[in-house]
């Protein structure tokens, strides 16, 4: 199968979630596609299910994957990139998920590891 039949696939399942979602949300929302040809660079919006691909649709994948705490090593293994570097190509986290991350640790570490004397002292 290729890339362009995963694609047309994706569309086409990704459109029939849309009849059941409210305008302008889920795969409804609206997103912005940019093209560039030499110098020339053109925007369209569109609904995001006219423009998933399997790249974007990888990309998802992975990234939810890691903030719901999958290992990365079972990621690579199932068909993540190998090296570091290109995996981090495909994260996409967000400063919301980072901050909730630190908050969780620091929570953790200040309610069960961390006296209460060392922490008031600051």
């Amino acid at each position: 199968m290729s890339i362009q039949n995963i694609n047309e696939y994706l569309k086409e399942g990704c459109g029939i979630i849309t009849s059941k979602q409210f305008p302008k949300t889920g795969f409804n929302r609206l997103v912005i596609k940019k093209s560039v040809i030499g110098s020339e660079t053109t925007e369209v919006s569109l609904p995001l299910h006219e423009s998933i691909t399997f790249h974007t649709a990888r990309k998802t994948f992975i990234t939810n994957s890691i903030m719901l705490g999958v290992n990365i090593k079972a990621l690579q293994d199932m068909g993540a990139p190998k090296k570091e570097k290109d995996l981090k190509k495909y994260l996409k986290i967000t400063d919301a998920f980072k901050s909730q991350v630190m908050d969780n640790t620091w929570n953790v570490l200040s309610s069960n590891h961390i006296p209460k004397e060392i922490i008031s002292q600051n």
